[in-house]
Formats: structure tokens, sequence, C-alpha cells
């Protein structure tokens, strides 16, 4: 969010830095997720009410699919298969093709009418923003359909974890905090989350901004930018979202030592954030999955800025 707060940035110095190389994520609304899902682990009911239980590891997958027969036993598949995940390209929105093969039915003989197919297979995408929603083509002995699965539950974040990074570097950016964040997930998983989107939104808690006089040519900061990330773009940081950029640049710092009387410092502000993440594919629904808050403070020497309780302090100049 540089936020307190990106948009103190200067014209000219902020986008680069804001989109942190994913062009159209810096600012408010959609942005392309190039980052493609690589673990589909879950329960995928279709359309045709086959509930298909996998576990995903690399480009591998196995589990089980079984499809209720009224009045007869639920018959249960073995489950094979492989997805493919494509390279990424900041352009193109991400989507994992993947292939779930079904064999060895149990029980095999007739019941009710209906004998078990020996083998079936269903190919098709993975959407991600939500890693929920996949679409595709069923075949088996009797022909082929198209069909949809959903996964149930979503993967939920059961924590997040922010680590900072580090105060930026070159003209402007000397007082700006820099934040990566990671999502844990119930299962342990390192790359659950891998291609969900997740956004930020003011919180409903107390904001304020001590450092804003009237008539300041540096806007009072009290909400949120609305900025979206998108996980796991960088390949080698499996759940982690980059990054969250906090604190008033040098030029606005150097504007409030200038225009504030000495007695004014240390000056703060502070915002509510609340984080979202996406669901329900790429359709643009989103849940909270937690809340924190963002700080930065001005003295006469010294800017210390904080997310979620993780505080850090620089000298300035």
């Amino acid at each position: 969010m540089i936020r307190l707060f990106r948009t103190l940035f200067l014209t000219g110095l902020g986008a680069s830095l804001l989109c942190f190389g994913q062009p159209g994520c810096g600012s408010p609304g959609a942005c392309v997720n190039p980052v493609s899902v690589d673990n589909i682990t879950g329960t995928w009911t279709d359309t045709t009410n086959a509930t298909w239980s996998l576990t995903s590891s690399g480009t591998s997958v196995s589990g089980s699919v079984s499809v209720p027969n009224p009045g007869c036993p639920t018959v249960t598949w073995t489950v094979s298969g492989s997805i493919t995940v494509p390279l990424q390209s900041d352009s193109v929105q991400g989507s994992t093709s993947f292939t779930w093969n079904a064999s060895s039915p149990n029980p095999s003989g007739t019941c009710g009418g209906f004998t078990p197919f020996t083998s079936a297979s269903l190919a098709g995408t993975v959407q991600n923003n939500g890693n929920d929603k996949a679409s595709g083509t069923f075949t088996s002995p009797g022909g082929s359909f198209a069909t949809t699965a959903t996964k149930s539950p979503t993967d939920a974040v059961m924590s997040e974890t922010t680590n900072f990074v580090g105060f930026g570097t070159g003209t402007g950016y000397l007082t700006v905090g820099q934040f990566r964040q990671v999502l844990n997930s119930s299962s342990g998983s390192t790359n659950i989350f891998n291609g969900r989107q997740v956004s930020e939104t003011t919180g409903t808690g107390t904001a304020f901004d001590h450092c804003w006089f009237p008539g300041s040519t540096v806007p009072k900061f009290v909400t949120v930018q609305g900025s979206t990330w998108n996980v796991g773009y960088y390949s080698t940081l499996d759940n982690y979202w980059v990054d969250d950029y906090i604190g008033w640049n040098t030029f606005q710092v150097d504007y409030y030592r200038n225009h504030l009387t000495p007695s004014s410092f240390p000056c703060d502000a502070q915002i509510p954030q609340v984080m979202n993440i996406a669901t329900n594919g790429t359709s643009g629904s989103t849940t909270q999955y937690t809340s924190d808050t963002i700080t930065s403070t001005i003295d006469t020497t010294t800017v210390t800025v904080s997310r979620a309780g993780v505080a850090a302090l620089t000298s300035y100049p």
C-alpha cells in the first residue's frame, strides 16, 4: 500500500515501486494475475455431483472420485493425473491445465441399472485468483460433455506473517519501509495459496494523521489505497505476496520538518487495514482473512514505520 502511503510518492517515482514488477497492481481496481495455480489439493465437486478428493504434489495428482448411486452403494474410482503450469507472463491471466483419470471402480458390478464405467477422465483448466473453479470436459465410454467443478471449502488463510525487508534506497525512498507477507495454511502447505489474489480495504478502527495541517501540500492520509497483490508472483517465494510499502517519502518528511514547529514532533499517522483474499475463481468475490494497523512516525532525526505490529526505525537524514 504505499500508503502512508503509496499516494505519497511523487509522480514518476511511485509507479515502478508501487507495481514492483506487476503491471496494474499498484492501484485500486482490476489487476491481471499471471500466477497460475500449482497445487490443486482439495475436494472438488462437479456438475454431475461427483466428488473428486485430490492430492497434488508437483505436477502429479492422485486421489479418488466418488459418485452416488441412489439405492446402491456409492461407487469410488482411483484417480491419477497431472497438472501443467504454464510459464508466467505479466500481461496474461494465469491458468493451469489438468487431466484427472479415473479407473478401477469399486464396487464394479451393476446396481440399480447402473454399471460403473471402467475408466473415465476429466480434463480442463483451473482459474486462479480464487483457485477454486475448474472447467473442462468429462469423457467416458458413454461419451463426453462439458462440466465445471468447484473446490469446497476454499483454502482458508489461518494467519499472515509480516516480515520487514528494509527501507528504500535512492531519491525519495529512504523513509519508506518495505514489508513482505506470507500466508499460512492449516495444512502447512507452502504453495497452496500461489495464484490467489489479495487486496486491502480500510478498516473500521481508529485512523488519524497528526502530521497534517490545514493548507498542507501533503494530503491527509486516513485511508488505504486499495491495492492488490498476486500471491506467489515471485516463484521462489511460495505463499508470499510482495510487497507492502509504508511511510511518507523523504520529500514529504522534509516538508513536514520544514513547516511544523519543533514541538510538533514526533507526529504520526495510523490507518486500520483489512486484508481480503479472492474466492470463486476470477469472479471478483473476496473474503476477509485478517486485519491490522499500519503507522508511520516522523521525529526530528528519525522515521518509524510499522505494519501488523512489526516496526522499524531509520535515521534520516
